[in-house]
């Protein structure tokens, strides 16, 4: 079976929005409604697949059914920065690209995903090979590939964010595509995709930047644990020994 064959057959929903859009609580919305795999950057994560996708990244012929074998929704980033292709290759799929205001979304970029990549300490990335490479594929395929490296300009991160989404509307066919406002909950996504409103089932919300803060209390808290280790060394030595 050929790369063309494999997606057509499995690939259903491409995700086009960027990420801190709402992509977290699309996922498991889509999930509910049946696509039992639906493919989000929190899954490059969790699988260890970001070679994979830092070798795609490079340049390098990386085949899609390597990378969303048996995926029926795929997501977030980096599969958004890839739509164009995957709309090509998968004419029977449909695009919902999630929205949001753009103050609102690059405060939210701001103070989740790169607040993470910022405080990050260095000695925990040498000690865990794969929250390097974890911190790597944010580098390659976001701070960097999306944003070339200005993500700290928000004019030009925002510039950055209005383009894409604008550019999304003009490629992709009107009627493959759905612009998704999440506030809105079930009814829009269900009547796109065809798919009945889930009894009894609250629209989901999930990973929102308040949810997130306290992570980074913990991460502020590692950033400094070699400095009191090494205080509290100095002072072993100089009164117990």
């Amino acid at each position: 079976m050929g790369i063309h064959a494999l997606l057509i057959e499995y690939l259903e929903v491409i995700g086009a929005g960027f990420g801190r859009t709402g992509t977290t609580s699309l996922q498991a919305a889509l999930e509910i409604l049946g696509y039992v795999k639906c493919y989000h950057m929190s899954d490059v994560y969790r699988a260890g697949e970001g070679e994979k996708w830092l070798r795609k990244a490079s340049g390098e012929n990386v085949s899609w059914d390597e990378l969303l074998n048996g995926v029926s929704a795929a997501i977030d980033w980096p599969v958004a920065s890839y739509y164009k292709e995957l709309v090509e290759l998968n004419p029977q799929a449909k695009v919902l690209l999630t929205v949001r205001d753009e103050d609102s979304w690059y405060r939210s970029l701001q103070a989740t995903l790169y607040s993470y990549y910022k405080l990050i300490p260095r000695w925990r990335q040498w000690l865990s090979p794969k929250l390097r490479n974890r911190i790597t594929l944010q580098e390659v395929l976001v701070w960097n590939g999306v944003f070339n490296g200005r993500v700290e300009d928000a004019e030009y991160a925002k510039k950055i964010y209005r383009d894409h989404n604008e550019e999304v509307k003009r490629t992709v066919p009107a009627d493959r595509l759905l612009v998704v406002d999440l506030t809105k909950g079930w009814e829009p996504i269900c009547e796109f995709l065809g798919k009945p409103i889930p009894k009894d089932t609250p629209f989901p919300h999930i990973n929102t930047a308040d949810r997130t803060q306290h992570k980074f209390r913990k991460l502020r808290l590692q950033k400094y644990a070699p400095y009191v280790l090494l205080l509290a060394l100095v002072v072993f030595v100089i009164f117990f020994i």
